[in-house]
């Protein structure tokens, strides 16, 4: 995203291919399900609401900006917004597989015992 990001900020003379931005964005982040949930909309007193943080009417964002409509809240999906470690493509049928959405901490129990145990 970062690349992309460039690539838009040292094109901003030229006609610039929109579309790869959104086919990229929509079937790596969004159809790949590796983000397991988005957070809620801001509400609209919040600054994070508008554009430039100016709190005016005529820059407020809508809803769509913020979240998609088909991925779950945190609260409804009961898991943190999160990352999946492990995601794969099948190239054939452009689909995506998920491994796991449970998180396993026993790796760090140590050091979680260690931090509770020193305070």
């Amino acid at each position: 995203m970062m690349m992309l990001h460039n690539e838009y900020e040292s094109s901003k003379d030229k006609e610039v291919d929109y579309s790869k931005v959104h086919n990229i964005y929509k079937n790596q982040v969004v159809n790949s399900g590796i983000v397991l949930s988005w957070p809620e909309v801001p509400d609209l007193d919040n600054v994070e609401r508008y554009r430039n943080f100016t709190s005016k009417a005529e820059d407020l964002l809508k809803d769509e900006y913020f979240r998609m409509p088909s991925m779950p809240s945190p609260e409804s999906n009961e898991l943190a917004p999160i990352f999946i470690k492990y995601v794969t493509l099948n190239k054939r049928k452009e689909r995506y597989k998920q491994y796991k959405h449970s998180f396993d901490a026993s790796k760090n129990m140590f050091i979680f015992f260690l931090i509770l145990f020193l305070n």
